[in-house]
């Protein structure tokens, strides 16, 4: 660039002196033309504003990641099922038969496995443990059956006794009977004593007089008649009586007693029938069936492996949904709340941009563990369930979580 000076030059208007500048650029200029002095603002006023906006800008920008990354929590967690079924061994024995692969999807009743028990002998067989239960299920009901006819027997002679024992109608008659024939006899008696006299003073005949004796001998034959009549009468009713209450006794008793054999009888049918259903239930259990549809996530055994009962076989997962258990450090643990929403990204690198997923916080820990073996670092577990992937989570596999807190 050509150098730059200045000079001034009178004008023969007598206008104020003007400035022009004498560079190269200028010159050749017509000498009409007027040039203004440059100022601050044409020389650095642009560029300072521009350098400002850009700070400002920075600023801004800095200001904005700060708040951004200040209110995320970011920490890895492991994938895993967010419901978990676990299928134990129920006997101690040794796996025969492996059915189903991990990844699996069953339905409920499916067979997984087969067991062969230590103590096969109690197992097998199971027909041979099956007792009649039909024939001696029909043995309460003639129980029942008979203590509802000796209830209706029994019935019948209390109501047949307190007939019997209410009916006075025969000892009266025979009362009434002997009252008459003994009036009939006193009657005879007092004639005899008068056809006595009469006879002695002659004034019957003999035989007129042993008629009125044996008149008097008949009344009281029928006198002693009517009265062992009643004696007899009595004796059979008292009889009759007691026969009866002899009855209904007997036939309470015969109640009481059927209805014990019926309590025995029902008691052996439900112990045989539990002993069936046990000998049924201890067959059923050499195999392993699915309680409920899902996908077998883990298989822990192998065939010809001895396992005890209880030990692990399967895990299942009814649900496909995933959740990520995170380790978070105790000093961002009072940013996090349920509910809050959590981005989810791979560890593999290529699929960290198309392989983002979406979740929220479901559980929050309230105990801080120890990490490492010298346990200097301590976390707390956060449970994020993953509700949105573009990518399938295999359980047991890790993932970065971002947690936003705000």
């Amino acid at each position: 660039m050509c150098a730059k000076f200045k000079w001034q030059e009178e004008k023969d208007d007598g206008k104020p002196a003007w400035s022009i500048d004498g560079s190269s650029s200028t010159r050749g200029e017509k000498a009409g033309v007027e040039v203004k002095q440059a100022t601050w603002w044409d020389r650095y006023g642009r560029k300072t504003l521009f350098s400002l906006l850009w700070i400002l800008i920075g600023i801004v920008i800095i200001i904005a990641l700060s708040f951004r990354f200040t209110n995320r929590v970011k920490a890895a967690g492991t994938v895993e099922p967010h419901n978990v079924e676990h299928i134990t061994a129920p006997v101690e024995g040794t796996v025969e038969l492996l059915a189903v692969v991990e990844g699996q999807t069953v339905k409920e009743g499916e067979l997984l496995a087969k067991i062969r028990p230590d103590n096969a002998g109690s197992y097998q067989d199971v027909e041979a443990e099956k007792f009649d239960l039909a024939g001696l299920q029909k043995e309460p009901q003639k129980s029942r059956e008979r203590i509802a006819m000796l209830s209706d027997n029994l019935g019948r002679l209390r109501q047949e006794a307190d007939i019997f024992r209410k009916g006075e109608s025969e000892i009266q008659a025979a009362q009434e009977k002997i009252l008459a024939v003994e009036a009939e006899y006193k009657q005879a008696v007092k004639n005899e004593e008068r056809a006595r006299k009469l006879y002695q003073q002659e004034a019957i005949s003999q035989v007129e007089y042993e008629d009125v004796v044996t008149r008097t001998e008949v009344a009281r034959a029928n006198s002693a008649i009517a009265k062992a009549q009643r004696i007899t009468l009595q004796n059979q009713r008292s009889i009759k009586e007691q026969q009866l209450l002899r009855e209904v006794e007997s036939t309470e008793r015969e109640i009481t007693l059927e209805k014990d054999t019926l309590r025995q009888r029902q008691s052996e049918y439900s112990q045989k029938r539990a002993m069936l259903q046990a000998a049924r239930d201890q067959a059923g259990r050499l195999i392993i069936l699915a309680p409920r549809d899902g996908q077998i996530i883990r298989r822990e055994k192998g065939v010809g492996e001895h396992v005890k009962n209880g030990d692990l076989v399967f895990a299942l997962a009814p649900d496909r949904k995933m959740v990520l258990i995170v380790k978070v450090s105790p000093d961002d643990l009072p940013k996090i709340q349920i509910g809050q929403k959590a981005l989810i990204y791979p560890r593999n690198f290529s699929q960290r941009f198309s392989g983002v997923g979406e979740g929220r916080v479901i559980q929050v820990g309230t105990y801080a563990r120890l990490q490492g073996q010298q346990g200097q670092v301590t976390y707390v577990l956060v449970k994020v369930l993953v509700e949105k992937s573009r990518l399938s989570l295999v359980p047991g596999s890790f993932a970065d979580v971002v947690i936003l807190t705000e």
